[in-house]
C-alpha cells in the first residue's frame, strides 16, 4: 500500500452515496447506478497547497452495520472522518450517529466533517428529512463541520477535500504530537506487560521441571 501522510475514512449507511463522493473527487466521473462497497477499499491522491503537498489515503467502508467491527480497523489513527447521510432520508441521519460514536469509541482526536449527499434531488417534491438547523446543531455538538454536496453536480466535492487537506496542514504540530504520545504510551505497557510475562514463564518452566 502507498505510503499517505494523511488517513481519511468515510462511514455512513449503504447508498449514502460515499463511493459516488469518491470517484467525484478522484476522476471527476459519475455514475447514475451506485454499485454498493464490499467491505473496504483504498484510494490515495497527492494534494498541493501552499507550496507543500500531501498524499491523502481515502479509505471507503462498507456502510451494513455487519461490517462495523471490521471498519474499526480502518478509522483507527484516522485523521479526518467524512460521515455521509442522505440528504432526503431520516434513516441516513440517525444511522449517521451510530457512525459517528462507533469512530469516537475508537480514535477521539480524528476531525469530522458531515456530508449531506444527493443534494441535487432536493426540490418542489423532494424535501430535506432534517432542517439546515438540525444539522448544524448536531454537528455543533460534536465538533463536526458539515458541507452539502452532489456527486452528480460536483456540488461541494473539491470544497471538502480541500477543507480537510488545509485542516491538516494547519494542525501538523498537533498530530505528531498525538503520534509521539501513542507512540509513548504503546512502549509504556509493553513495559508494564514485561514483569507479568516473565514471571509466567518462570511459573511455566518451574511446573514443567517438576512433572
Amino acid at each position: 500500500m502507498e505510503k499517505v501522510d494523511m488517513k481519511v475514512v468515510l462511514l455512513g449507511n449503504s447508498y449514502a452515496g460515499k463511493t459516488c463522493l469518491i470517484n467525484r473527487y478522484l476522476n471527476n466521473e459519475f455514475t447514475e447506478s451506485e454499485r454498493q462497497t464490499i467491505a473496504v477499499s483504498f484510494s490515495s491522491k497527492k494534494v498541493f497547497l501552499s507550496k507543500k503537498s500531501i498524499t491523502m489515503g481515502i479509505w471507503d467502508t462498507a456502510g451494513a452495520e455487519k461490517f462495523a467491527s471490521m471498519s474499526k480497523m480502518y478509522y483507527r489513527k484516522a485523521h479526518a472522518a467524512i460521515v455521509c447521510y442522505e440528504v432526503k432520508s431520516r434513516e441516513s441521519y440517525e444511522k449517521l450517529k451510530f457512525w459517528v460514536d462507533q469512530l469516537r469509541k475508537n480514535e477521539e482526536h480524528c476531525v469530522i466533517f458531515i456530508a449531506e449527499t444527493k443534494v441535487d434531488q432536493l426540490g418542489e417534491n423532494v424535501k430535506r428529512a432534517v432542517s439546515e438547523k438540525e444539522i448544524n446543531q448536531y454537528a455543533q455538538s460534536i465538533n463536526a463541520r458539515v458541507v452539502q454536496t452532489s456527486a452528480k453536480t460536483n456540488l461541494g466535492i473539491n470544497q471538502l477535500f480541500l477543507s480537510i487537506a488545509q485542516d491538516f496542514m494547519e494542525k501538523e504540530k498537533y498530530w505528531k504530537e498525538i503520534k509521539q504520545k501513542k507512540k509513548q504510551s504503546k512502549q509504556s505497557k509493553q513495559t508494564n506487560n514485561e514483569p507479568q510475562k516473565l514471571r509466567d514463564e518462570i511459573d511455566f518452566e518451574t511446573k514443567k521441571s517438576c512433572c
